[in-house]
């Protein structure tokens, strides 16, 4: 028995099954299936293909860009000397960023011991006790244990004098009118199709932007006192089948999010040695304020592909099969009548050698292998 069972078992494994077209006249269910299968459609048509562009393929963007920054200062030193963008890009050539100057402090400094005022209420002292030695230090040097009396602060060992930020800073006027030059370039790479933003023209708005303009509705004023740091977005997204692309400029100060007052702004230090007798025993310490523009390029490119089209309405209308089931499961188990709908849609059919096809099936159920009609009163759909 053990036997047989399991060579019954790996028959029946074996089995192929079919679909069996069953009519079930029954104009309420007719119209919900109907209704499922148009809303199938306006799906596929309206939304994957229209909406979505799911007609088009899509290419990711590899990009270049080159800057170039225009533009004359005045400044608050004696004698107002002017200033132009090669002596205020800083450094002159950058990857994808520019950094144009504001305002300055320079400190000219040398090795030795000093009252580290830099900072006030902090190193702050009335005898030496307050001075701690043994590995402490400040930002700007070493503890020596000893109180300046004239100053009342902590004296240390580093580079003397230390920074004060309440002198007068050096400030460049006129910096909101300089103008920053974009030119990209940008391929697509899956179709080897490239554009670019400055074949006919240059002019402002097109390639050209005014930092007061980039600057957009951030305090101007306020920007060139502390620096800032903006993020200038190109987004190249293209339909290739139009053509004629150009990018969309988005210009944001991102140094101030999270409303921090102790990160606004943006500044950083460059130091020049002077060398005697082999050995750097001075140094000009420049602190600069400034704008600093980091520059991204972002999209991608569509194209209209004839594959995607077939995968997006194959997907799409791979939704009738899910309707038809929906519509059985509404019948079979939600309608009275529903295990005489399971009955009608059942059959076996055996193949025996040398003979016809016979039809293994129950005598309550129709008798036709090829097709059975299943009759459901409208009335009793409720």
């Amino acid at each position: 028995h053990l036997k047989m069972g399991i060579s019954r078992t790996i028959r029946e494994a074996l089995y192929f099954e079919t679909v069996k077209l069953v009519t079930v006249k029954n104009i309420k269910l007719g119209f919900i299936h109907k209704t499922l299968q148009f809303l199938v459609i306006v799906y596929v048509c309206v939304f994957a293909i229209w909406y979505k562009s799911g007609y088009q393929g899509h290419s990711d963007i590899d990009g270049v860009v080159f800057t170039k920054v225009k533009g004359v200062s005045m400044s608050n030193e004696p004698g107002n000397p002017v200033y132009d963008a090669s002596d205020l890009v800083i450094p002159a050539s950058e990857n994808k960023a520019v950094f144009i100057a504001t305002r300055k402090l320079t400190t000219r400094q040398h090795r030795g011991t000093c009252a580290d005022d830099s900072v006030p209420d902090k190193n702050k002292c009335v005898s030496d006790r307050d001075c701690r030695t043994g590995g402490n230090e400040t930002s700007n040097g070493y503890l020596t244990g000893e109180c300046d009396n004239s100053t009342k602060y902590c004296v240390i060992s580093g580079w003397c004098p230390v920074e004060n930020p309440n002198l007068p800073h050096t400030e460049f006027s006129g910096i909101q009118d300089w103008t920053l030059f974009m030119r990209s370039e940008v391929s697509y790479v899956e179709w080897d199709n490239s554009t670019f933003n400055n074949g006919d023209k240059t002019e402002i708005g097109y390639n050209i932007f005014a930092v007061h303009t980039m600057l957009n509705e951030t305090d101007v004023k306020g920007a060139l006192h502390t620096g800032a740091i903006l993020r200038v977005s190109l987004d190249w997204t293209c339909d290739l089948n139009v053509g004629g692309c150009l990018p969309k400029y988005e210009f944001k100060r991102v140094d101030n999010e999270g409303n921090s007052s102790g990160s606004i702004g943006y500044n950083f230090r460059d130091v020049q040695y002077i060398t005697q007798n082999g050995k750097d025993q001075e140094r000009l310490v420049t602190k600069y304020y400034g704008l600093r523009f980091l520059i991204e390029i972002t999209g991608q490119g569509s194209k209209f592909d004839i594959f995607q089209l077939v995968i997006t309405v194959g997907s799409g209308f791979a939704f009738f099969g899910a309707v038809t089931l929906l519509t059985d499961y509404l019948i079979q188990y939600l309608h009275p009548r529903g295990k005489h709908f399971d009955k009608a849609k059942r059959a076996n059919l055996e193949f025996e050698k040398e003979t016809n096809p016979i039809l293994i099936d129950d005598p309550n159920r129709p008798s036709s292998a090829d097709e059975s009609r299943f009759f459901i009163p409208d009335g009793s759909l409720q």
